[in-house]
Order: structure tokens, then C-alpha cells, then sequence
């Protein structure tokens, strides 16, 4: 695939997008929990990083994957993405590793790839329907 074609690809898919800004939201998350370990307690440090994730998905899935338009009615709904695929994960992850007797280690990579079209689908959802 030349660089035209990967060009077009973005362009035209909102799917590739939304994998792309997770990378991005990962790094830069990680990278602001790495800065504030050194400076708080981790749990606070994760906490920070982890609501500033949320506020750079919700601009980037907005700008750069949907295309959508900001406003205080999306923002405020746009945690909700996060709270179920929190709800999820713990439920994915208890039948998984419960039920199955497969190691938490390995379960957890399951419920990452499965989570991931499920955020996409609800944040979809939330950023570009009609207000």
C-alpha cells in the first residue's frame, strides 16, 4: 500500500481513525501518568491521566474520527462510553477467568479486542447523532 492509498484510507474510514487516535490517546495518557508518578502517589497520578484520557478521546474521536461538532451535551455524555466498557470489561473478565479457568493475563487481552468495537460503536453513537 503506497502512501496515497494509507492517505485515502484514513481519510475514508472512521474505523482506521478511531484506531489510530487510540494509539495516540494510549501514548499520550501514559505518558502523563508516567510525568506525574514521579510528583504524586499513583493512584492520584492514574486517576489525573485517566479523566484527561477521557477529555482527549472525546476531542479527537469529535475533530479527527467523526467529524462531529462540539458541544456540552456530547461532552458530558461522552464518560458514559467509558463507564460501559468499564462494566463490560469487569463482566467479560469475571465470566472469562470464573467460568473458564483461563488466567486473568491472558482473558484481559480478550476483553481489550472486544472492547474496542463496542467503545467505537457507543462513541459513534453518542458524537454523531442529532442533539
Amino acid at each position: 500500500m503506497n502512501l496515497s492509498n494509507t492517505k485515502k484510507l484514513i481519510n475514508n474510514s472512521s474505523a482506521v481513525r478511531f484506531i489510530i487516535t487510540g494509539g495516540i490517546n494510549t501514548i499520550v495518557t501514559y505518558a502523563v501518568f508516567f510525568v506525574l508518578s514521579f510528583a504524586l502517589i499513583s493512584q492520584i497520578s492514574y486517576t489525573i491521566s485517566y479523566f484527561l484520557g477521557i477529555l482527549l478521546s472525546y476531542v479527537l474521536n469529535t475533530v479527527f474520527v467523526f467529524r462531529s461538532n462540539f458541544s456540552a451535551k456530547k461532552l458530558f455524555q461522552f464518560p458514559m462510553v467509558y463507564l460501559i466498557q468499564y462494566v463490560y470489561g469487569v463482566i467479560t473478565l469475571t465470566i472469562i477467568t470464573d467460568y473458564f479457568s483461563i488466567s486473568p493475563r491472558i482473558a484481559m487481552i480478550f476483553v481489550i479486542i472486544t472492547s474496542i468495537p463496542l467503545t467505537y460503536v457507543l462513541s459513534r453513537w453518542i458524537l454523531t447523532r442529532r442533539s
